[in-house]
């Protein structure tokens, strides 16, 4: 399941144990292809240690608030702890090495 949350809750759901992988994007042709790609990994890799989100930015202040100026853009969470982000629509395949390379980093520490 994608969840998806406003910018002022981007945090908290950030936050969380495990992997979150959020999508921050404004609403044009490149979400629904970074959407897609993000559901397609969600499958991959449901479970409750893996979170996926999508948090719509609708101006300039909601931009301010994520920091952040271009989208869509990928960020990953490991425990609450931001390990990696991309800017631009990434493949599943993409995503799904994001997330094993922040996890095998994670653990080697």
């Amino acid at each position: 399941m994608i969840y998806d949350v406003s910018p002022d809750k981007y945090l908290d759901e950030a936050a969380q144990r495990g992997v979150v992988v959020v999508l921050l994007h404004a609403d044009d042709t490149l979400y629904r292809r970074a959407r897609y790609q993000l559901e397609q990994a969600e499958f991959r890799f449901h479970g409750r240690s893996y979170r996926f989100c999508c948090c719509r930015i609708k101006d300039g202040q909601e931009a301010a608030d994520v920091q952040a100026i271009k989208f869509p853009q990928f960020r990953f969470f490991v425990n609450g702890s931001e390990r990696s982000s991309h800017i631009g629509v990434m493949s599943t395949d993409e995503i799904a090495k994001t997330i094993f390379e922040i996890l095998e980093s994670f653990h080697g520490q």
